[in-house]
């Protein structure tokens, strides 16, 4: 018997759970806490085997982490009193919602958990993650890519760094002196989601203004966008890596979500019901809403997908060579979302990890992540606990990187950011 602890109402967890763990008689729940592991994954498995009693049954699988990219991680306690509606949509695309004092908290707090050797259960986020998760390295790390939005990172109160803007302003300055059209700048609180923590500005200064001296900001060019019926999107598209000591294989999901805004685009404009295109932010503004659709939709021709395809693997070319140095085994799926400018070129909006599984939509999109996390069992889990051959169905395969070739970036863009964060902060 497969032990499994899984707590979160977010929606990936929640569909998995639904899906796969729950309708599966290999797979019991235990409690995370006190259910046997042995020192590598392969023990555990082992043991599982071997297991004759409910009691000994180990834990292979659990979202209940407080993981650094260290070998050890720590089992949380549960929490029963956050089981609200509002974390079901919602994405969470920074190590840590909360502020620098959580962390130290956690640290301090570390020898009242249990602890595990990392590599003793199935990993739900690769090591190296936060590389892409947090939006100052993502920024960094993008820094020469032709999909990273134009950015200014704000420290203390003042710009330090920018990637992109000088370029970007001289390519539209004609455009928007010919039609008087307003600049609108996007300030965005980097440990903040779901829409929440960005303000919307017509200059960089008026920008600087609002910002605090202690956080930190991410600040960035509106992208002239592409309409669909004269509203304003973006794209999800969810890709899964799934990695062991060998290889980290990177797959993308073939049905992209389109989530549009709830009124209709004003060029210039800083409503924010306009420019947003978060679900859960268009959803707070209006429960009925459901200006949300497959990208099918608008990519009759499957063009659109297949440009967002070679974006992705562009895109890792530059993380999978610094993910998974531990060399653990697990899978994770991220959701991306990106932009097309007025020209068809998509940029990359940000990358989301637990990502939303859009439950509260209508039917034919919910339905796309029903089918991408279906699917996921044959395509990862039993490769990893039996040794099967992966079953890709609607998931394709975009890179295979294999630890042989592994080196260390010696031009990293991440300025000796740290990498330790929670890896889950979803409850």
């Amino acid at each position: 018997m497969y032990g499994y602890d899984v707590q979160s109402h977010l929606t990936y967890f929640m569909l998995l759970d639904e899906l796969y763990l729950s309708k599966d008689p290999r797979w019991t729940p235990v409690n995370a806490q006190t259910a046997p592991v042995g020192d590598t994954l392969q023990q555990t498995i082992k043991l599982s085997r071997a297991s004759t009693s409910a009691t000994d049954i180990p834990l292979l699988l659990t979202n209940l982490t407080l993981e650094f990219n260290s070998p050890t991680t720590y089992i949380r306690l549960r929490n029963i009193n956050n089981n609200n509606n509002n974390e079901l949509e919602g994405d969470i695309t920074s190590p840590n919602n909360n502020e620098v004092e959580t962390t130290e908290k956690e640290e301090e707090e570390k020898h009242l958990l249990r602890s595990i050797p990392s590599g003793s259960i199935i990993r739900n986020a690769i090591s190296g993650y936060q590389l892409m998760i947090d939006k100052f390295n993502l920024t960094r790390n993008l820094a020469k890519s032709k999909y990273l939005v134009p950015t200014m990172l704000i420290e203390r109160g003042r710009i330090t760094q920018s990637f992109q803007v000088d370029h970007f302003q001289q390519e539209t300055a004609m455009v928007t002196s010919r039609e008087s059209v307003p600049i609108v700048w996007f300030l965005k609180d980097p440990l903040k989601n779901r829409g929440e923590g960005i303000e919307l500005f017509h200059s960089v200064d008026e920008s600087l203004k609002h910002c605090l001296p202690n956080k930190r900001y991410i600040l960035q060019r509106e992208i002239i966008p592409m309409l669909f019926n004269s509203f304003k999107f973006d794209v999800r598209i969810n890709i899964a890596l799934v990695f062991n000591s060998d290889e980290t294989k990177l797959y993308i999901y073939n049905e992209g979500i389109m989530r549009c805004t709830g009124t209709k685009y004003v060029s210039g404009s800083v409503e924010k019901g306009e420019q947003f295109t978060n679900f859960c932010f268009q959803q707070k503004l209006n429960p009925s809403f459901g200006n949300i659709v497959p990208l099918a939709d608008w990519d009759t021709d499957g063009s659109r997908l297949a440009t967002m395809e070679q974006a992705v693997g562009e895109i890792f070319d530059l993380f999978l060579p610094r993910l998974n140095q531990l060399r653990h085994s697990g899978v994770t799926v991220f959701g991306l979302d990106f932009i097309f400018d007025s020209d068809g070129h998509p940029y990359l909006l940000e990358i989301n990890n637990s990502p939303s599984m859009f439950v509260h939509s209508n039917e034919r999109v919910a339905s796309i992540c029903r089918r991408a996390i279906a699917q996921l069992p044959a395509l990862a889990f039993e490769p990893l606990l039996e040794g099967a051959t992966p079953i890709a169905k609607d998931w394709k395969l975009l890179r295979d990187y294999t630890n042989r070739h592994r080196c260390t970036n010696t031009d990293s863009n991440d300025d000796g950011q740290s990498e330790d964060f929670n890896l889950f902060d979803d409850l």
